[in-house]
């Protein structure tokens, strides 16, 4: 005979769940970090000067400006240059000079006016180791103020310089053979410096101050052969001493 079928177990009893952890508490912000400081404005640069209204620094060089009916350059310009060209031929002065204008190392001849001409109101130009020959007129005819003429061979002119204005220096040029004199300042010259020129062989006196010029320094002049006479003081206040030959 079958036994008995044993009674089932009983189901055992679930553990209890475990209970959930804390969370931790969030961590603090950090501090923001402080703003640097804006950095200085540099020094704004200074401004260069504006340079003067009208023709600056022109330049005529290595030319040859030949046989015109009038002048060979006429300039009313500023700061002009004009440097190693030949100025021949032509039916008027050679060069009629501008403000502050250069004029070196040229050939200026047998032009049917002046060689150079520099009006009243043209200071400050430099007139240096120019050839002036066998013009009809004047070699130089200085009429304004603070100019240099230096070097030049100023020969067979009518006349060499005329000078008529205040504070100018004539320095070493060699002036000769001209039908008139080598270098006459007018009257109304003044406080010019008239140093180490050669004067010799002119057709009328070679250096001379005409009445009314005063306190020019006229020292080291070279002054022989003239055919008038070599040197006439007429003028005041003369500085200088010059090496005088018949």
């Amino acid at each position: 005979m079958t036994g008995d079928t044993g009674a089932t177990g009983a189901t055992g009893v679930t553990g209890a769940t475990g209970a959930t952890g804390v969370t931790g508490a969030t961590g603090a912000t950090g501090a923001t970090g402080a703003t640097g400081a804006t950095g200085a404005t540099g020094a704004t640069g200074m401004t260069g000067p504006t340079g003067s209204t009208g023709a600056k620094y022109t330049g005529i060089s290595n030319t040859e400006i030949l046989s015109n009916n009038g002048i060979g350059i006429e300039n009313h310009s500023e700061n002009t240059v004009v440097s190693d060209s030949f100025i021949v031929n032509n039916g008027g002065t050679g060069i009629y000079c501008g403000e502050c204008n250069t004029i070196v190392g040229n050939v200026i001849s047998n032009n049917s006016g002046d060689g150079i001409y520099i009006p009243t109101w043209s200071n400050n130009c430099i007139i240096s180791d120019n050839n002036i020959r066998n013009n009809s007129g004047i070699g130089i005819k200085l009429l304004s103020l603070k100019n240099s003429l230096s070097n030049n061979l100023i020969k067979e002119c009518i006349s060499g310089i005329y000078l008529s204005n205040n504070s100018n220096t004539v320095c070493d040029n060699t002036i000769s053979s001209s039908t008139g004199y080598g270098l006459y300042l007018s009257g109304t010259s003044s406080r010019n410096v008239i140093n180490a020129n050669i004067i010799t062989e002119n057709g009328v006196n070679g250096l001379e101050l005409a009445t009314g010029a005063e306190k020019n320094i006229v020292t080291s002049n070279n002054l022989y052969g003239n055919t008038g006479t070599n040197f006439v003081e007429n003028g005041t206040g003369t500085v200088g001493s010059n090496n005088i030959t018949s």
